[in-house]
């Protein structure tokens, strides 16, 4: 599901690079509302922005965020279950395919905490920071997902 989502995002980027037409439903007067929003720091406005407009509209890049949080929530078990059987090949590989995915929705802070979880030695596996970082990941998850979701909603109420 994730390689599937991040070819679409990779395709119609693709598109949009190369000049072809990306049609999308924002009229001039509803992309005017691409100020930044504060409570959206979690996450990078402009590129949900560009998702928005790159594919067929609000329900579009809702299904987008719908398949991420899906994809996520799995990648978080199977780090989950790493961390706890210190399997660090697996933890490596989830977390690795985790930050792709954030990357592409510009949820730069869960891909930091990605990363740092990567940095990690396998000899750290049977000590705490792991479960910490994973508590950390998953806090900022939910929370980059639900500024998601509250980005979408406010695009949809900005349309009407």
């Amino acid at each position: 599901q994730s390689h599937k989502l991040l070819e679409t995002i990779a395709r119609l980027s693709s598109m949009e690079a190369s000049g072809m037409v990306v049609e999308s439903v924002l009229t001039d007067t509803d992309q005017d509302h691409t100020a930044p929003m504060q409570e959206y720091h979690l996450v990078d406005e402009k590129v949900l922005s560009r998702l928005l407009r790159l594919g067929s509209g609000i329900e579009f890049f809702e299904e987008l965020v719908t398949s991420f949080g899906h994809d996520a929530e799995q990648l978080l078990k199977k780090m989950r279950r790493a961390v706890s059987e210190h399997d660090y090949p697996a933890l490596q590989d989830s977390a690795h395919a985790l930050r792709g995915s954030a990357s592409e929705f510009g949820a730069y802070q869960l891909v930091n905490l990605c990363i740092e979880i990567k940095q990690l030695k396998p000899f750290e596996m049977t000590a705490n920071r792991p479960t910490e970082l994973l508590g950390e990941i998953q806090h900022t998850f939910d929370n980059s997902r639900l500024m998601m979701i509250k980005f979408a909603r406010h695009r949809r109420e900005a349309k009407n």
